[in-house]
């Protein structure tokens, strides 16, 4: 797995494919009223997302 950024966000790669782009991720967090964070370091890749789901 690498790490890298494209286009001012987090992107990782996994066993040669593209994984789920952070963008994508982060723009279907706003649009249920939430939020998306990337962090990475020291080998480690962290996500966190929050989603307002209606009930």
């Amino acid at each position: 797995m690498s790490i890298g950024k494209r286009d001012g966000g987090p992107v990782s790669t996994k066993h040669g494919s593209t994984g789920l782009n952070a963008e994508t991720v982060r723009r279907t967090a706003e649009r249920h009223h939430g939020t998306a964070t990337f962090d990475y370091g020291d080998g480690v890749f962290m996500a966190s997302v929050m989603l307002c789901l209606d009930d």
